[in-house]
C-alpha cells in the first residue's frame, strides 16, 4: 500500500500518467490516467482519463506502475 500511495502522489505532484490495475469481480481492469485529485477522508483519487474523469477506491487498486 505504501508503494501504491507513493506512485499515486507522484503523479499527482509531476502531472505524469499512471497505469492502474483495478479489482473487479470478473476481471482486472487495466486503466491509465493522470491523478488530478486526492480525497483522504474517502480514501479515493480522481483520474483524468483520455476524455473524462474518474474517482476511483484506494481499496480497489490492486498495482500500479
Amino acid at each position: 500500500m505504501q508503494r501504491i500511495s507513493e506512485v499515486l502522489v507522484d503523479s499527482y505532484n509531476r502531472s505524469s500518467t499512471v497505469d492502474l490495475i483495478l479489482f473487479n469481480p470478473f476481471f482486472e481492469e487495466p486503466i491509465s490516467g493522470v491523478v488530478v485529485g486526492l480525497n483522504s477522508t474517502r480514501c479515493e483519487i480522481k483520474l483524468m482519463l483520455e476524455e473524462e474523469f474518474r474517482w476511483v477506491s484506494l481499496a480497489e487498486v490492486v498495482s500500479v506502475n
